[in-house]
């Protein structure tokens, strides 16, 4: 599967290449792709194009997160995701999924259009950031604490956020894969101010930080702490929504470039 996985992305314009234990970890672990609700496409034993789906609670609905489609390029012009989309959604339909969502790059025309052939619609539009350097100065602030923690109580953390996170970091994904990530969090007599996890490879699932200890440098502290503890290598923040201007406004801020964008959409399955 991973290798199915690899082929279909090999001249993806952001290098999607994985080894198997990297593969379990992103798609098993991380995203809790439900293979009973995924499907494929076979030449004799050979995947030649998947739709790997999670299924979790979102926005209020049941929902088929569409975590990965790919087409093996001696494959492509066949229709296949189409024809995947025809199999699979008379089988979500039976499950009582009322919305599928995906996210696409803004720039990858081809699949934007498959997808709004399938009935696909645009709903939201996410920013997608990379720090290569810090640029600006860390907090002395000697009354915040920051550290690294083995716990953190999402549920009541998420109280912090302005606008809801996309799909892939929803809270009850990231509680599942917790193991996997690394946490830091900011203290200020004796109370979680901000919070941030993280991935070793740099890549920031969820940073937040309490509306009333905003613009004191409690997320620049944050990003410091990450961007040392992981010996200055590159930072990414995926799924930004264009809404959480506030969020954006930081990242800019402290060094992290918008280098490309993707759009959420979403197709209705609830019957009427």
């Amino acid at each position: 599967m991973s290798n199915a996985f690899n082929a279909a992305f090999e001249d993806y314009p952001i290098k999607l290449q994985f080894s198997l234990e990297d593969f379990r970890k992103k798609f098993i672990d991380k995203l809790n792709i439900d293979f009973n609700l995924s499907c494929g496409a076979f030449s004799g034993d050979r995947l030649v194009a998947f739709i790997f789906h999670s299924l979790e609670n979102y926005e209020g609905k049941k929902t088929a997160y569409n975590g990965g489609t790919g087409v093996v390029q001696d494959f492509r012009g066949s229709q296949l995701t189409l024809k995947l989309y025809d199999f699979i959604i008379p089988l979500l339909m039976d499950k009582l999924v009322e919305q599928c969502i995906l996210e696409v790059m803004d720039t990858n025309y081809r699949a934007v259009k498959v997808y709004q052939s399938v009935g696909f619609r645009q709903s939201k539009i996410f920013r997608c950031y990379k720090l290569e350097s810090l640029k600006c100065e860390l907090p002395k602030n000697e009354d915040i604490l920051f550290k690294k923690t083995n716990y953190l109580e999402l549920e009541t953390l998420c109280n912090f956020d302005d606008v809801a996170s996309s799909f892939l970091d929803l809270p009850v994904l990231l509680k599942k894969n917790l193991k996997n990530e690394e946490k830091v969090i900011a203290i200020k007599e004796d109370q979680i101010i901000g919070y941030a996890i993280f991935q070793l490879n740099g890549r920031i699932s969820r940073l937040s930080v309490h509306q009333a200890y905003r613009k004191n440098k409690t997320g620049t502290g944050l990003i410091g702490f990450i961007y040392k503890y992981l010996k200055e290598r590159p930072l990414t923040v995926m799924n930004v929504n264009e809404n959480a201007v506030g969020l954006n406004s930081f990242l800019s801020s402290v060094g992290f470039k918008n280098e490309l964008n993707q759009f959420e959409f979403r197709l209705n399955l609830a019957k009427t």
